[in-house]
């Protein structure tokens, strides 16, 4: 089979899916089987969750996220057009809205509020917790299109004197660490990384090992004013 074929079978698949998805959804709301929709939706990704909002009517639109409540996925709105994205805003009660910000990290959020109506982020932004507020806001003031506004403020760091064991325990004990992570910033005492340690490496060597030993001391540094072109030329490189 051509590779043209196989994509256009490989889309038809996917156009079939999604028309199946939007059947069942429509069902569920017909129903008001929150518990189906939900299970509809764990098997779904955000962003086709968001094309499927996209595409329904308003109206429609509108009885699935007052169905879907509280356990509205905040990722499922970062995917959604400007206007969409705006219009369940308004709709979204609070109490939900703020579950559903929850699952998201600072970079996240911003990508969600940048482009809202002041009366709008100052609703959101007064949903979130105290330090993430603080966060976002602080990405908030930097120039659009630069790695300031475009950076993720949650990484995980260790200081240089730790063994690797003692960063395997901290990181299994350490409750406050979510998200996805791939690498390790390793900080001297005034907290300036001095090297990153993927994970693979880290669960590779022995557990006396030194980060020092095992870091990659090379690694690319981005001024927070360098623009999204020039962020994209430095990792080309």
């Amino acid at each position: 089979m051509s590779e043209r074929n196989e994509l256009k079978n490989s889309r038809a698949i996917k156009n079939q899916v999604e028309s199946d998805s939007v059947r069942q959804i429509h069902e569920s709301v017909a129903r008001q089987d929150k518990e189906n929709l939900l299970n509809i939706f764990s098997k779904i990704h955000v962003a086709d969750i968001a094309d499927i909002l996209e595409q329904v009517r308003k109206s429609e639109r509108s009885k699935i996220v007052k169905l879907w409540g509280s356990n509205i996925n905040g990722k499922v709105l970062t995917e959604l057009t400007n206007r969409i994205r705006d219009e369940l805003l308004a709709e979204i009660p609070y109490e939900f809205l703020a579950g559903g910000l929850k699952c998201l990290e600072t970079d996240e959020l911003v990508c969600l509020i940048e482009d809202l109506s002041d009366f709008q982020q100052k609703r959101v932004l007064g949903l979130l917790g105290k330090v993430t507020q603080v966060a976002v806001e602080r990405l908030l003031g930097y120039e659009e299109d630069t790695a300031g506004r475009l950076m993720q403020l949650e990484v995980v760091t260790a200081p240089k004197h730790w063994t690797v064991g003692e960063t395997i325990d901290f990181l299994r004990l350490n409750i406050d660490i979510t998200g996805n992570y791939y690498e390790i910033i390793v900080v001297d005492p005034l907290i300036c990384p001095i090297g990153v340690i993927p994970l693979s490496v880290l669960l590779s060597v022995s557990r006396e090992t030194s980060l020092v030993d095992v870091m990659k001391k090379e690694f690319t540094v981005i001024h927070i004013d360098e623009t999204r072109e020039k962020i994209a030329y430095s990792f080309n490189q």
